[in-house]
């Protein structure tokens, strides 16, 4: 190992090390950084117990819904972007992403469950169609969508790394990855590298989200045997409540370039805020049981749900697109449950990605 290296090594142990002493002083959000807790409602619950919360990591953070809404709408915050990418406009369009256009991801599901076979592995597939949704509206020939592939995968933990510090190996593997993809990312592609690094993974969340969270008894009554209706509205509303519940995202950082007033809160130039989106779709004030998964929530509550701002939009629409057109192709496929141990990504505070969720059919 080099200087440059042993360097490396170092500065990311001493970021580790902070997050890891302030969680264990009781500190929530840093709890919530180090990634390692399957349910964060009680972290969450803290956190919305004030407006604004003084992180020991240095962060200031919202968790209620109005302070996250603050947050991404105050002109003094800067919207951090996904790392080293560039996202679009603000807004959530509606099925008409440019890279996530429904023929292609039809046509790309269509040969994810061909090749899955019988008993396949949601995830697999789910990232699979993804990718081939990609490579389909870039153009891109076999072997160029199987490197897309290969690097979709290997930048896991991109969206992790600016709020919990990844091991040496893993940064550079997503240093790779990244450069990797970039050089596949036709000029003057919408959404461009955010795509190909943050909407193949969110889309990929979004799927295997749904499904697992339409099979959970703990959903809507009734709503595994309806979740298959192939009615687009229904669809629509399953991958806002998925967005809400189970958000691909759960963490958005901004930079306040002029000092500002947040939540009662005074902010200094160069202070980080750092927004949960996953505690304020889940905050009491806004959301009517909101641990329950529901698609048929009122259009209100509905429209209330908080997505990755201006730095993610490109992306989010790649993966809203994606987990539309999939929910509608697994229509046919009618999982009936999801079989095995599921295990999330570790050190993962913003995209606690499953591993693996074989399904049953039927």
């Amino acid at each position: 190992m080099d200087t440059t290296e042993r360097g490396l090594a170092r500065r990311l142990q001493l970021r580790q090390a902070l997050v890891w002493l302030e969680a264990a002083r009781g500190d929530s959000h840093a709890a919530l950084l180090r990634g390692l807790d399957d349910d964060p409602r009680a972290h969450w619950g803290r956190l919305r117990e004030r407006p604004l919360t003084r992180s020991g990591t240095g962060d200031r953070v919202a968790a209620r819904h109005a302070s996250v809404t603050a947050a991404q709408s105050s002109p003094a915050l800067r919207l951090v972007p996904l790392p080293d990418l560039a996202g679009g406009p603000g807004g959530l369009p509606w099925p008409d992403a440019e890279a996530g256009s429904p023929d292609h991801a039809d046509q790309a599901w269509q040969r994810a469950l061909e090749r899955a076979g019988e008993g396949p592995d949601l995830v697999d597939v789910a990232r699979d169609a993804a990718v081939g949704t990609l490579a389909a509206a870039w153009g891109l020939g076999p072997d160029a969508e199987q490197t897309l592939r290969t690097a979709a995968v290997g930048a896991a933990g991109a969206l992790d790394a600016p709020f919990y510090a990844q091991s040496g190996a893993r940064t550079r593997a997503i240093a790779q990855a990244v450069a990797a993809l970039r050089r596949l990312v036709p000029e003057g592609a919408a959404g461009g590298l955010a795509v190909a690094v943050a909407g193949t993974s969110m889309a990929t969340d979004l799927v295997t989200d749904a499904v697992v969270l339409g099979l959970s008894p703990d959903g809507e009554p009734g709503l595994s045997r309806n979740l298959w209706d192939q009615d687009p509205d229904r669809v629509r509303r399953t991958v806002l409540e998925t967005l809400r519940l189970a958000p691909p995202v759960r963490l958005e950082a901004a930079t306040a370039e002029t000092g500002c007033v947040l939540a009662g809160e005074e902010i200094e130039a160069g202070e980080r805020v750092v927004s949960h989106l996953g505690a304020a779709n889940r905050d009491p004030e806004v959301f009517s049981c909101p641990d329950r998964f529901d698609p048929d929530r009122s259009a209100d509550e509905l429209a209330a749900v908080r997505v990755p701002g201006a730095a993610g939009t490109d992306a989010l629409s790649f993966a809203v697109t994606c987990a539309a057109r999939g929910l509608l192709a697994l229509a046919a496929l009618r999982p009936r449950s999801a079989t095995g141990l599921r295990v999330r990504r570790t050190a993962a505070p913003v995209s606690p990605s499953l591993l693996a969720c074989p399904v049953v059919s039927g």
